[in-house]
């Protein structure tokens, strides 16, 4: 059995502000703790079935991977998007699941 090798997170535009926003925010510290969680699977365990819950369609040439995460709030799910790109976990969303319309 071959070692799985970690992945370095690499954040699309947007989505640096959305964890900056929700780290500091007391009352979404659950929701906090859970996007680390996520992002932590994410990069030390690409391959596991965890972090490849749900497969997406998408635009981009790479599978996009659909993570939940716990956010602390009954009417609310978040999910994290993601994509391996050589060396990387390209987080393209973290956010709202289904995503918000306006």
């Amino acid at each position: 059995m071959s070692e799985e090798l970690e992945l370095d997170p690499l954040y699309q535009p947007g989505v640096t502000e959305v964890l900056d926003e929700i780290e500091n925010d007391p009352k979404r510290v659950v929701l906090w703790n859970g996007i680390v969680d996520g992002i932590t699977l994410i990069c030390d365990r690409p391959g596991s079935s965890q972090a490849r819950r749900f497969e997406m369609s998408s635009v981009f040439p790479e599978t996009v991977w659909r993570v939940p995460v716990p956010s602390g709030l009954e009417d609310e799910n978040y999910s994290i998007l993601w994509s391996r790109v050589g060396p990387d976990a390209v987080i393209h969303y973290v956010g709202p699941w289904p995503p918000r319309t306006t």
